[in-house]
């Protein structure tokens, strides 16, 4: 009998005084029971079962629960030895990977053969230039231009050659002919269906001469030879018609460059020795048809007498005019000298005439390259009644919009965001409200996109929006859905499948994840229940064997340094404080200046950083609250720091301060005034975190731009600074502050720690608490109440010790300054009445 799917604990006792349990009371009824014992009797075996039932439910719910979390274990044990089983691939990939590398470099330990003289070179034996057969030595493909006689002279031409005795004719965009030195041009390669016979008989040749000295295997020699051997013993290349040619070029250029994009296939290689016959005829089709394209551009038009080109073999090889000397050899008889050339001739040439028949190219264009369905757009922007506001979109989809070319890389990563059918009026009043407030304000346009909004934040963020909210959301309920899961809400992904072919937005299903609380999106995993952001398993995992994978080389290229960079970033939109732990990849990433693939090394602070990352990689949680906006609590929070007293906080109108060591100014100039803010920045985020609730936001506030919008930026290029960041954001992130510190700019004048930071101090009974100096900061700051030091000492009776400067404040700074100190006393935003006196 199956189990019962309904809770007893639910049940409610029935009323055996109703009229349809009249037969079950008469039965029972006796002359030792009367109907009110009866009824009593029922409710009490209804009783006795039903607490059989709870008891039953009980047991069942407990196996239920011990029977998932032993699944939960389970499946958390295999996925736990299938990620290593993958780090473990990974990592013997990665030893492959390091294996193969060092072959590259295997030149240096090649055995010289003392008994070798320099050989005798001569034009049959050229070699092509080194980065030619750096190309041949990796496998890749190599035009056969390098191996013709202009492309080895190009690669070994000799700088005191008489090339700049000679002349080239280049002819123009606009048809001009010009002659320039041939020394200013620079040689291009020609593909190889470009080649005349002469220079394809000549190349194939040298090269496989240079395939066996860059060591290819025979078995890919041997298929080569007997590939170019049939193309130049075809039948076809001893005809007279130029065109035939042309086709043997095409077919030995495209399959070959085929060839080399098949060694990186699924399928691999293939045996290129044979000739496809059915490759060559379409070959022969598509030139011929070209030519006849050509010949049909450069017929004449009607009342001219320019006639089309002859046709020739040869006639796009030899197009550049060379004169090889000043002066001309006549046998044994001295050399005449002849007339210089000009260094520049301009011959004007009637340019060519497109002929292409409108009518195709009107056909053309009612054909659109995309998936998009014209038609439906202009539906549904009509009935949004939009189509003034954007009279473009249709149009452009029907025949392409003006400066915009073709997309090469489709991005299928988008999140979409439902609501309950419950919350749909309540959420279109909101939308509603927001329109009215975006309506009042001009659209921005920035970084590439437009967006809506632009009020600032209590927290000092910006508003922004990607719409303005002028049409209410709609109700997209369908009979199709699924109503265990999506009954609830107002549409589902059959909603937006169906709404997309009808647009004709194209989507990869098999990219679909369903609707839930957690999706991952951006690579992270958003638990919208908890309102937190976790970096997803996988991403650890990778960014983790990225990080040892870079440990186990000492130098690296650009394109390293770039990866790392990038994935770690990534990791900072889950772990704020990592961001002052980049600085040392971020140095890096300017020391290559114009060599990128020359390997470097990399700066001192990399490795600590990388082994910071990989602690917090192997450390939980991984996660963060989302950023939301929320209200920010401003209790007169200031910092400030002079470069020849020391340091001093002011908050709600109690201070503290220190003093600064002799010496401290050192590590060439990274220890400098702006080291002395972010101190003060540091004690002040110290203190405050020490009284304030779990989770407070509150703002600061200080005079030295560099460290008020460093923190923005959550690290400095400063490396002091940035150590004294690193340490505020682990302290935040001990305490369970994160996200909750915002730093303000104010000027010197304002600042009411300006005087305590230069020694003019306020009564000891407004004394904050003490705070505890860092280890790395015992040696250059004290408490202002400690004694003075030996040092110090020792100074001032030299006379040297400097003494306190007031600044001149006027007394337009003294009012703006006592009359900012005075709101912020007052207003204690967001703490409890007793908060300042609690800090004493």
């Amino acid at each position: 009998m199956p189990a019962s799917t309904d809770d007893p604990n639910l049940a409610v006792c029935p009323d055996f005084g109703a009229d349809k349990y009249t037969p079950l009371r008469e039965a029972l009824i006796s002359d030792q029971r009367s109907e009110e014992q009866a009824i009593e009797f029922l409710k009490n075996d209804w009783k006795a079962r039903n607490d059989e039932e709870k008891l039953a439910w009980q047991a069942r719910l407990d196996q239920e629960a011990t029977n998932a979390a032993e699944e939960a274990r389970i499946a958390k044990d295999a996925e736990a030895a299938a990620l290593l089983a993958k780090r473990q691939e990974q990592l013997q990939e990665h030893e492959a990977f390091l294996k193969e590398e060092a072959k590259k470099y295997r030149n240096k330990h090649i055995p010289i053969d003392p008994n070798r003289p320099i050989p005798t070179m001569s034009s049959s034996t050229l070699s092509p230039a080194p980065p030619v057969l750096a190309k041949l030595l990796k496998g890749d493909y190599v035009p056969l231009w390098h191996f013709t006689n202009t492309g080895i002279k190009s690669g070994v031409a000799d700088p005191g050659s008489l090339e700049t005795d000679k002349i080239d004719f280049m002819r123009g965009e606009d048809g001009s002919v010009t002659a320039l030195p041939a020394s200013s041009l620079k040689v291009a390669p020609v593909d190889d269906s470009a080649l005349s016979w002469e220079q394809f008989s000549h190349a194939v040749p040298r090269a496989l001469e240079a395939m066996e000295n860059t060591r290819w295997p025979s078995e890919r020699i041997l298929m080569f030879e007997r590939f170019w051997t049939g193309i130049l013993a075809r039948d076809l290349g001893f005809n007279e018609d130029p065109l035939d040619y042309r086709t043997l070029l095409r077919y030995q250029s495209e399959q070959r460059k085929r060839w080399h994009v098949a060694l990186t296939s699924i399928k691999g290689p293939y045996n290129l020795a044979e000739i496809n016959e059915t490759v060559m005829d379409r070959t022969r089709d598509q030139v011929y048809r070209e030519e006849r394209r050509r010949r049909d551009d450069a017929r004449p038009v009607f009342g001219t007498t320019v006639m089309p080109p002859l046709l020739h073999a040869m006639d796009r090889h030899y197009r550049s005019a060379r004169v090889v000397s000043h002066s001309a050899s006549t046998g044994s008889a001295p050399n005449v000298k002849v007339p210089p050339t000009p260094a520049v001739t301009y011959a004007p040439v009637a340019s060519q005439r497109c002929m292409e028949l409108s009518a195709a190219l009107e056909q053309r264009r009612l054909k659109p390259c995309t998936p998009y369905h014209a038609d439906e757009w202009a539906v549904l922007l009509h009935d949004g009644q939009l189509t003034a506001k954007y009279p473009d979109i249709v149009n452009g989809l029907r025949q392409g919009f003006f400066g915009i070319g073709p997309v090469v890389h489709w991005v299928d990563d988008h999140l979409f965001f439902r609501i309950p059918h419950a919350c749909l009026e309540d959420y279109n009043q909101v939308r509603e409200q927001w329109h009215r407030e975006l309506s009042i304000l001009i659209p921005n346009h920035s970084g590439g996109r437009i967006w809506f909004g632009g009020t600032v934040l209590p927290d000092g963020a910006i508003f922004e929006m990607v719409e303005d909210c002028s049409f209410p959301l709609q109700d997209f309920c369908t009979k199709s859905r699924d109503a265990s899961t999506d009954g609830d809400y107002t549409y589902s992904l059959a909603d937006i499948d169906r709404l997309s072919e009808r647009l004709g937005i194209p989507w990869e299903a098999s990219k679909d994840v369903p609707f839930g609380s957690s999706p991952p999106y951006i690579g992270l995993i958003w638990d919208l229940d908890a309102r937190s952001v976790s970096l997803a398993p996988a991403k650890v995992a990778k960014y983790t064997l990225a990080i040892e994978k870079w440990f186990t080389s000492p130098t690296h290229v650009l394109e390293e340094v770039q990866k790392l960079y990038g994935k770690l970033l990534h990791a900072c939109l889950v772990i704020p404080s990592g961001r002052a732990r980049l600085t040392g990849l971020e140095a890096m990433l300017g020391i290559f200046d114009n060599c990128p693939f020359m390997p470097r090394h990399a700066p001192a602070s990399v490795r600590l950083q990388l082994q910071w990352w990989l602690n917090r990689f192997t450390s939980t949680p991984l996660a963060r609250r989302i950023p939301v906006s929320h209200d920010v609590t401003d209790i007169g929070a200031f910092s400030d720091a002079s470069s020849e007293v020391g340091i001093a906080v002011v908050i709600g109108g109690r201070w503290r301060a220190w003093r600064l060591l002799p010496g401290w100014r050192t590590l060439n100039g990274q220890r400098d005034i702006a080291w002395a803010e972010a101190v003060g920045f540091e004690f002040l985020v110290d203190i405050l975190t020490q009284h304030a609730p779990s989770g407070q936001r509150f703002k600061v506030h200080g005079d030295n731009k560099g460290v008020v919008e460093g923190w923005w930026n959550g690290r400095s290029r400063n490396g002091e600074v940035n150590s004294s960041f690193e340490r505020t954001h682990d302290r935040l992130e001990s305490r369970g502050f994160i996200d909750c510190v915002f730093t303000s700019y104010i000027e010197s004048a304002a600042n009411p720690a300006d005087k305590p930071s230069r020694g003019i101090y306020p009564s000891q009974s407004l004394l904050l608490p003490p705070v505890t100096i860092p280890d790395p900061l015992r040696q250059l700051v004290v408490d202002a109440d400690q004694p003075f030091s030996p040092t110090e000492i020792k100074l001032q009776r030299e006379g040297r010790y400097p003494a306190p400067a007031p600044k001149l404040v006027s007394d337009t700074d003294r009012a703006a300054r006592n009359s900012f100190n005075t709101i912020h006393f007052r207003e204690q935003l967001g703490f409890s009445p007793d908060y300042l006196s609690g800090l004493a």
